[in-house]
């Protein structure tokens, strides 16, 4: 699975609730799996991120600056996952970073704006 919906969001939507347009970004080390719950990444902070629809179909990207400041550990972070909020919620989605997310140790990370890419969302 390369990323989409998590198995509570696919409920969600199937009783017809709206997806949220912003939630939180946690960053992982492998694929976290259809709960979002496995391999999480040392940076353990959930950043919140703001989502609009692009400009091609079935396609939505964070619209804004997501920064983790003082890295405590190199890691590089292939995979993120989106919640409903900053400490436990419900997780919306998982997803790949393209290309890898680097993190450096006594640095700032930085996600620019159209990093995140969520495809197939019906976000309106």
């Amino acid at each position: 699975m390369s990323g989409g919906l998590t198995n509570y969001a696919a409920d969600q939507v199937l009783i017809g609730v709206a997806i949220p347009t912003s939630l939180y970004l946690k960053l992982h080390l492998n694929n976290p799996g259809p709960d979002a719950l496995l391999f999480p990444a040392l940076e353990t902070t959930r950043k919140l991120s703001t989502f609009v629809p692009a400009d091609l179909p079935a396609k939505s990207w964070n619209s804004n600056t997501l920064s983790w400041p003082g890295i405590a550990a190199n890691e590089t972070v292939p995979w993120f996952s989106l919640w409903s909020a900053a400490t436990g919620g419900n997780p919306w989605f998982i997803g790949v970073f393209n290309p890898v997310f680097s993190l450096v140790v006594s640095t700032t990370g930085t996600l620019d704006p159209y990093r995140v890419i969520l495809n197939s969302t019906p976000f309106t």
